[in-house]
């Protein structure tokens, strides 16, 4: 079994994952405001000069969490897509979809955290900037299709922002809200978003 190295031999990619990763485990156990800066650098084994060297505030840090999350969901969605480039447009759209909502409801312990939370670095603006990020990418797909003549949408720009938005806040409301029977869960959620996405073309 390797062992872990030293800190001083990390790489800083890593030594900044660790960060991350020890704020998360925190924010889990209690609000942002009660956790110190030693605190996490107790947790990720290293020096509060290392914490200040990636984050100035514990605000920063907490939005890095945010972006490291939407770049792990917009690559989820692309590598899912990317998997049946010889295929089916719909159906790398539906291979699409569900990635993104799986992906979601994998890191359900931070959304939790980020509806709890209420912090100066806001978080809202962040998350803006990154659906608008695949929201315009998906409008730039569905305009390739629709100027090839394949599939029919009047407004792609807006079906990408209103079918991003939908499912983003149908998985949110259903792990903040989940009660026993009353919870869809992915399986639940993933055909309808599928046939959604597919009835919109159409």
């Amino acid at each position: 079994m390797n062992a872990v190295a030293p800190r001083w031999e990390r790489r800083p990619a890593t030594r900044r994952d660790e960060l991350l990763d020890a704020a998360t485990g925190l924010l889990q156990k209690q609000p942002l405001t009660d956790i110190k800066v030693s605190d996490i650098t107790v947790v990720a084994n290293t020096s509060k000069g290392t914490f200040y060297t990636y984050f100035a505030t514990k605000e920063e840090l907490f939005a890095a969490l945010n972006e490291r999350y939407l770049d792990g969901l917009v690559a989820e969605m692309g590598r899912a897509g990317s998997d049946l480039d010889n295929g089916d447009w719909f159906d790398r759209q539906d291979a699409t979809i569900a990635a993104a909502i799986l992906y979601m409801y994998e890191k359900d312990d931070l959304i939790e955290v980020w509806e709890r939370e209420d912090v100066a670095a806001d978080p809202t603006e962040l998350f803006s900037t990154g659906f608008n990020r695949i929201a315009s990418a998906w409008a730039v797909s569905i305009g390739e299709e629709v100027a090839a003549g394949r599939v029919h949408c009047d407004d792609p720009l807006t079906t990408a922002f209103l079918v991003a938005h939908a499912i983003d806040g149908a998985v949110v409301r259903d792990m903040l809200g989940r009660t026993g029977q009353t919870a869809l869960g992915p399986e639940r959620i993933i055909p309808v978003a599928q046939k959604m996405f597919r009835a919109l073309m159409a």
